[in-house]
């Protein structure tokens, strides 16, 4: 009932950089929406592959997205998702294993989204508040995203055998991706198997030279 002369709408690109503002009157604050919507979404970060076969995240966190990690970069959806390993599927991308290693600190220990991955760290698992993680699943009406998935020891073993369930001949063909978050896919790590695509692809720019994965004494990925 008040009296609501508009709205501002504020679009942000994937630099989290407003990329326009749009000031809309009243009238049409419904109409105008779904363009604004459509704009919104071919500004979003998304992984640039069609298939991955995993797909390594470093944080999950409710400060990331209200789901622990973004299902419209991932393509795993809350309302539930399929783990074959045959692409059933068109949307892209096709990500057949999902590794999440760590939480972020402002999430308190909700990891909501948790249940979207497929492997994880005992550490992660460590810092889980299962009540509140719970709660956040259940008032969502989401109740697998807080299902604590298989966790590991440690980054190196997680990788190993999640990769032998993909179940390739050699696994040195793999398609790996490696993200900070489902916020933060400007810059990227690739697998060699996906190095050509980035080479061939004029939207991505090689940063770097191939190398070995780096792992610390405890065996986990280095920052």
């Amino acid at each position: 009932q008040a009296p609501i002369l508009g709205g501002l709408a504020i679009l942000e690109n994937q630099f989290h950089e407003t990329a326009r503002l749009v000031a809309v009157p009243h009238a049409e604050m419904e109409t105008a929406e779904d363009a604004l919507v459509i704009e919104a979404r071919g500004l979003m970060p998304l992984l640039p592959f069609d298939e991955i076969d995993l797909l390594i995240i470093d944080r999950l966190g409710k400060n990331i997205s209200g789901s622990g990690m973004d299902p419209n970069v991932t393509n795993r959806w809350v309302s539930g998702y399929l783990t074959t390993l045959m692409r059933t599927d068109p949307s892209s991308p096709f990500v057949r294993r999902i590794f999440v290693r760590g939480l972020t600190p402002e999430s308190h220990g909700n990891g909501i989204g948790i249940g979207l991955a497929d492997v994880t760290t005992t550490r992660l698992v460590r810092e889980l508040d299962l009540r509140v993680t719970g709660i956040n699943a259940l008032t969502s009406l989401t109740p697998n995203t807080a299902k604590v998935t298989i966790a590991f020891d440690t980054d190196r073993e997680a990788i190993a055998l999640t990769l032998e369930s993909v179940a390739l001949d050699d696994p040195a063909t793999a398609r790996v991706v490696r993200i900070a978050d489902t916020l933060s896919v400007v810059e990227m790590d690739v697998s060699e198997a996906l190095w050509a695509t980035v080479r061939d692809n004029p939207r991505l720019t090689p940063l770097g030279e191939l190398r070995e994965l780096a792992f610390d004494s405890q065996c986990n990925l280095s920052p």
